[in-house]
């Protein structure tokens, strides 16, 4: 019939609208070539984070941890902007050594996670560390990656994302 015709014709498409939430997430604004322009510092000991032009996973830069021996804490964080519910974290990262770094990334309310955090290792090349997780405080979730393993080496961070889930 005419009607079926027309009904197998009509296709519902829905695309998802999803909203970036960190302000510089492919990490191109830095104060100096030890500053990262939109995103908070903690760094200890001799540990260090660094504007990288050698191979960064798009763009120009990447940040570069740099872990002292000890290892010290080496992270940088910034408050995302979302509410209370459902987001993902998503994050382009390579080790220098390919063994011993791991790193943990997601987002915190304060200084504790608002769920266990995501770990990941490291290899030598870029790969794309993601997940979702749940914000439950009224506190403004913060993005993270910080040096969990990786006494004497070096993390490179590019091209973070977070959004809410839909």
């Amino acid at each position: 019939s005419a009607a079926s015709d027309v009904y197998k014709r009509q296709k519902l498409i829905i695309t998802p609208t999803i909203t970036q939430k960190l302000t510089d997430p492919s990490l191109e604004s830095w104060f100096s070539a030890t500053n990262l322009g939109s995103y908070t510092e903690d760094i200890a000991g001799s540990s260090t984070i660094n504007r990288e032009t050698t191979d960064p996973h798009g763009g120009t830069y990447c940040a570069r941890m740099d872990i002292d021996a000890t290892p010290s804490t080496c992270q940088f964080r910034q408050v995302a902007a979302h509410a209370i519910g459902f987001y993902r974290a998503a994050a382009w990262l390579k080790g220098s050594a390919g063994t011993g770094e791991k790193i943990a990334y997601g987002a915190e309310t304060g200084s504790t996670p608002t769920n266990a955090e995501a770990y990941a290792a490291l290899t030598t090349a870029w790969a794309r560390y993601r997940r979702s997780t749940r914000t439950t405080s009224a506190t403004t979730p913060i993005f993270y990656i910080k040096a969990v393993t990786a006494a004497g080496k070096s993390i490179y961070a590019c091209l973070l994302y977070t959004s809410p889930s839909p």
